[in-house]
């Protein structure tokens, strides 16, 4: 019995070398876009970890060589650093379903990387977000513990308010 045979007895269209083929292409045009989702996963980790390591630094430096003035007076860069690290919670937040809907993919396997892609990513926004959000605390504990002391009680919002102005 030859292979026509067969696909016939078994209800198969015979295989022809232009389904193959088309078949072949799509599996290489799939494969093209696993690798270009999983290069475009670590390009965007790589970001993502250069910016934390930048926080990093100002971080240690903060702590290595405290300022002798208030860093953030106004409350404008711990503001800025509060979006910054809401910002990577959203992106960390968003990127979860894609990871899970990449888990759930028939077509993708683990070997392909897109699951440990995500993750990483993910990984590299829990990183930036908690960077961020200890530069802003550290900023908010220096300049508290230079803000200047006022003496004495007072018996109502009111004095107390008075007092703050006059500082």
């Amino acid at each position: 019995m030859n292979n026509d045979s067969c696909d016939r007895e078994w209800g198969l269209a015979p295989a022809t070398s232009s389904r193959m083929q088309a078949y072949a292409s799509r599996t290489v045009d799939f494969l093209n876009v696993i690798e270009k989702a999983v290069s475009r996963l670590a390009a965007d980790r790589a970001v993502v970890l250069a910016l934390a390591k930048d926080a990093e630094s100002v971080l240690s430096d903060l702590k290595e060589n405290p300022p002798k003035e208030i860093i953030d007076d106004e409350g404008r860069i711990c503001h800025l650093l509060e979006q910054a690290a809401a910002s990577a919670r959203r992106q960390y937040e968003g990127l979860i379903p894609l990871r899970n809907s990449a888990k759930a993919d028939f077509d993708l396997r683990p070997e392909d990387g897109v699951v440990d892609g995500f993750n990483e990513l993910i990984d590299g926004f829990a990183t930036f977000h908690n960077v961020i959000e200890d530069l802003r605390d550290t900023i908010e504990t220096m300049d508290a513990m230079k803000s200047p002391v006022l003496e004495g009680s007072f018996t109502s919002v009111e004095d107390l308010l008075a007092a703050i102005q006059a500082h």
